[in-house]
């Protein structure tokens, strides 16, 4: 059984997928050559080998093996328990880049055991989004590529320099959308407004995002208007309908339920209790 699916990205992306796939190799399914691209595979089950110039290694579940382009390879498949592999192949000016973190020594393929299960489940998805034909579909994909090679940066830990660098890309998107949030929360923006400005699959956004922030775009989105709404409510003179509208809220009824389910009062009796302290 083998599966194939292919992408087009923009030719400007810095980090690229180009396909990805599994397979269940028959048994001594072998393959050599050469890719003018990155190709990485992932082995859910079974056992085989690899090899490039003098080393031969022997591979099994959980283990991954990455190899740079114009770089000969040779691998196989048990003949008693064959592979079965997931791969996707990547290409972009910033591939050498986020790779190097993993120790990669020239033209010589990188293979490593991942330290837990959280990369099968960043492949199996990978290959879950690939199957779609969402226009989102390349843009995830090179979500989860960029998580799954900072999972190998962790794996290989030492080796190369820090696997920082494979995560700058991302921390870079999650700061345009905290950037984004912090100079349009006045506005009626909502969280599918955040995921159009960064151009990133709605799933994989707030994976990160929740992991950068500790909280969902949803709620940091919140969280900016109730505690300008706060402000506005103990500091001006400002109806309290305009409170609403200006930060964000067209409807008076949602911000006073989202502002009474923060601070426990309407923004009426949080005035009011402000005004009989003064």
């Amino acid at each position: 059984m083998i599966e194939n699916y292919y992408c087009d990205p923009p030719s400007h992306w810095s980090l690229a997928p180009l396909y990805a796939g599994q397979q269940r190799c028959d048994p001594g399914h072998a393959w050599s050559g050469v890719r003018d691209h990155y190709l990485l595979h992932y082995i859910t089950s079974g056992s085989g080998w690899v090899k490039s110039g003098r080393e031969r290694k022997t591979l099994g579940k959980g283990e991954a093996f990455l190899y740079p382009p114009d770089t000969f390879v040779s691998y196989q498949a048990d003949h008693a328990r064959p592979w079965h592999y997931i791969w996707i192949g990547f290409s972009g000016a910033a591939a050498r880049e986020l790779v190097s973190p993993l120790g990669m020594p020239g033209p010589r393929p990188v293979m490593t055991r991942f330290v837990d299960g959280r990369a099968e489940t960043l492949f199996r998805d990978l290959i879950d989004v690939m199957k779609r034909e969402a226009p989102t579909r390349i843009s995830a994909a090179a979500g989860l590529l960029h998580l799954i090679l900072a999972e190998m940066a962790d794996s290989a830990g030492g080796h190369g320099v820090s696997h920082t660098q494979v995560r700058l890309n991302t921390a870079e998107m999650m700061m345009r959308a905290r950037a984004f949030i912090d100079q349009n929360y006045v506005r009626e923006i909502s969280v599918a407004d955040v995921v159009r400005h960064i151009g990133l699959d709605r799933s994989y956004l707030s994976r990160c995002f929740h992991h950068s922030c500790g909280c969902t775009v949803r709620e940091y989105l919140t969280r900016l208007r109730m505690e300008r709404a706060m402000e506005l409510v103990n500091g001006t003179s400002l109806p309290v309908s305009a409170v609403g509208a200006s930060v964000g809220y067209r409807n008076y009824s949602t911000f006073e339920r989202c502002f009474r389910r923060t601070f426990g009062c309407s923004p009426r009796e949080t005035r009011q209790a402000s005004r009989s302290t003064r």
